[in-house]
């Protein structure tokens, strides 16, 4: 077990936002994160890495998990005078780099750039990217760092559609030995994900059965997501 969520409350003032949050993560899951606007899937998000506490429950992780984040906003500094590709070894952690370790973590880097497909950005100021492309960066960056589970709060909310399913494709592969937690609006992440958690305020946990598995790229009907959870079908988009 990498994570167990157990009656998970959260509230904002005297408003509950999320109600008796019950979730397990094991290693190598892939776990989707999804429901309406307003849900309090990025608060769950945020109580998961540490950024909020819980008002009740409690968060059980494994002795030696890992957390990597990509929040969905950033408040990064356009003006502060750094490239792209030093900003993603930071994800490295390594306060010592230079000779052969800096060279191999560089083509490291390079390469998970290269399937985010920003490797051509590697010198271009971190002010001056767009931020579809600034987000992937930190993707990048939180990859490098080897996180043994990585939650990622709607990592392609800026990107083209072909980016969107090479980010997941990547975030696939990388729950082949890793725990990924994504949030997403994008009902085409079910294609990839292991499982799906519906968050609205409660959250009700579906297995996506890969015996029949979605094809990848299609689009469901988000309104109709709790109710295609408990028929056990899901409805395409028209």
């Amino acid at each position: 077990m990498i994570l167990k969520c157990e009656n998970i409350c959260f509230s904002y003032k005297n408003e509950r936002v999320l109600e008796n949050i019950n979730f397990m993560l094991h290693d190598k899951d892939f776990l989707a994160v999804i429901g309406p606007n307003g849900g309090g899937k990025s608060t769950l998000c945020k109580i998961v890495v540490g950024l909020l506490k819980p008002s009740d429950g409690k968060l059980h992780f494994d002795n030696a998990c890992k957390v990597g984040y990509v929040p969905q906003e950033t408040s990064l500094n356009k003006n502060f005078v750094i490239n792209a590709l030093d900003v993603v070894l930071m994800g490295f952690l390594e306060v010592k780099l230079f000779g052969n370790r800096l060279y191999k973590h560089k083509k490291q880097a390079l390469e998970i750039m290269e399937t985010l497909g920003i490797a051509h950005l590697a010198s271009h100021s971190i002010g001056g990217l767009s931020g579809g492309q600034r987000q992937r960066v930190l993707i990048a960056r939180a990859l490098c760092a080897k996180p043994s589970l990585l939650v990622l709060d709607e990592p392609t909310a800026s990107v083209d559609a072909k980016t969107q399913n090479d980010i997941y494709s990547l975030l696939k592969e990388y729950a082949s030995h890793s725990a990924v937690m994504v949030v997403s609006h994008d009902s085409s992440i079910l294609s990839y994900a292991h499982n799906a958690l519906y968050v609205r305020k409660e959250s009700f946990m579906h297995s996506l059965n890969k015996s029949n598995s979605l094809p990848k790229g299609e689009h469901y009907c988000e309104v109709e997501f709790f109710e295609a959870f408990n028929s056990h079908r899901f409805c395409m988009d028209k």
